[in-house]
Parts: structure tokens; sequence; C-alpha cells
């Protein structure tokens, strides 16, 4: 895994780059086919824009795609963490997407399950709180 820094009005401090090869480790789970990662680092100047001063971006380059992603914060740290967040999600996205949606394959976290009935509630209620609001909405009414 490459990883390029640079750094505009600024130079990146080596703390960051340390702070950002910890946090590969989760980028490279999401995407283990991941070749490259740019970080860009710049400072803004304005006293105005002092609560979103640093902005970092960061751009995956993997096999088959490219993932950008940028955040701005107070600290170049809190911009980091942000990014990273949004590129994790685009790289999440992407491996969901790429995923089998369909019969026995179908992800655990897309899965459907039908909602737990409780055999000490099978009354008249019950079911006509299951019959109106549906067999997912059901137990939720029931409380």
């Amino acid at each position: 895994m490459e990883v390029v820094t640079t750094g505009h009005r600024t130079s990146v401090p080596d703390s960051l780059k340390t702070y950002l090869s910890g946090k590969l480790n989760r980028l490279e789970r999401l995407d283990p086919d991941g070749q490259r990662l740019e970080l860009d680092l710049c400072i803004e100047r304005n006293p105005r824009q002092e609560d979103r001063r640093d902005r970092v971006a960061l751009t995956w380059w993997s096999d088959s795609r490219v993932h950008h992603a940028v955040a701005s914060g107070a600290t170049a740290y809190a911009a980091l963490e942000a990014a990273l967040a949004k590129l994790c999600r685009q790289l999440r996205a992407a491996h969901e997407r790429a995923r089998v949606h369909h019969g026995r394959r179908t992800p655990a976290t897309l899965r459907r399950e039908p909602a737990a009935v409780d055999p000490q509630m099978r009354d008249d209620s019950h079911w006509l709180a299951l019959s109106w609001f549906g067999p997912d909405r059901a137990a939720a009414h029931l409380i």
C-alpha cells in the first residue's frame, strides 16, 4: 500500500502521517484491492473560516475504482476523521453493491427477519395488531 501525503500552504506533520497509518487497516478491510491512498492537507488562512480551517482530501485508488472524500474541520485530525468516515461509507456501499442480494446469499445486514412474536401475547388484540400493521411493525405497536 502506497501512501502519498501532500500539503498546500503547509507541511504535513509526521504525527498526522502516523495517525493515518494507524487507520489504514480499517480501509484495507473494506477494500483489500486498494493500491494507493493520497492525502491532501490544505490550510485556510481566512480568519472567518476558523471552524473550517483545515481541509483534508483523501483519494483511495483501487484496482477497479477511485473513491474521493473531502472534509473540513477546526484541526487536521478532526478533518481527517470526517474524511475517513466519508471514505469508509463509500467503500462499504461499493462492497454492498457488489454482493448478491437475492436468494440464500443475501447479506445479513439486508435480510428481512420476521418480527418476534411473544407466545404469551397470543390473544385477539395481538392478532388484530398483527393484521392491521403488518408483521414487521406489529411488535413495535404492541409495546
